[in-house]
């Protein structure tokens, strides 16, 4: 790869950043916060279920014991 291909390059990386902010834009539109703030609330709501069945699962030990 030559120094030919670094205008290119330097378009496709402005394609993706600009894309890539235009979706922020909208989820920041629809739900009124950022895109990554949505993925880590239902990263922590994931984080919640699986303590909440792992809890569970180690109370059905307990009794059959």
């Amino acid at each position: 790869m030559g120094w030919n291909a670094v205008p290119s390059l330097v378009i496709i990386t402005g394609i993706w950043t600009v894309g890539l902010f235009a979706l922020d834009k909208v989820q920041l539109y629809r739900e009124q916060k950022p895109a990554w703030a949505i993925n880590k609330d239902l990263w922590q709501k994931a984080l919640y279920r699986r303590d909440w069945y792992l809890q569970r699962e180690e109370e059905t030990l307990a009794m059959s014991k």
